[in-house]
């Protein structure tokens, strides 16, 4: 079940942090999640990463975008030991229905409108990614007094 691939994770992350403060304990990190993919920020920070809006079919490329997130639904398919429908792709067959992109490339494409999304709208917004991000807040350049990593 989805819930037992969450709890095996999480487990195998404790143990990889447990592991970690055992060889390295002055090592500090920091996890924020993109459950269940990267896009799925780029659909929370629309205004962000697509401000231009425009016409997509009966309904506009925002709306269009913000109804695929409100609906997406993960699941697992044991037999092929992946999800059923990636995230990414879907996202990226919107993005190409609505001429947004001739063709998305995670590798690419994510990386640019990854440095486009506020974390503080994915921080509010995803409950997968606060705690890391409320963590990455607290880290200051130059010690203690200094400004915090995050814009």
């Amino acid at each position: 079940s989805d819930k037992a691939a969450y709890e095996n994770f999480k487990k195998s992350i404790n143990q990889f942090l447990t592991k970690l403060q055992e060889i390295s304990p002055e090592t500090q990190v920091i996890f924020i999640w993109a459950e269940p993919e990267i896009e799925k920020w780029f659909c929370i920070d629309i205004a962000n990463c697509f401000p231009h809006n425009k016409p997509c079919g009966d309904k506009d490329f925002h709306r269009k975008l913000a109804e695929f997130l409100e609906k997406y639904r993960y699941e697992y398919d044991t037999n092929r030991d992946t999800c059923k429908e990636k995230f990414s792709d879907k996202f990226a067959s919107i993005l190409q229905e609505c001429k947004v992109l001739n063709e998305y490339n995670k590798r690419n494409d994510g990386s640019l409108y990854l440095v486009k999304v506020d974390p503080s709208v994915i921080e509010k917004k995803d409950k997968f990614a606060a705690e890391g991000i409320k963590q990455l807040k607290n880290l200051k350049c130059g010690g203690r007094n200094g400004k915090s990593i995050l814009r």
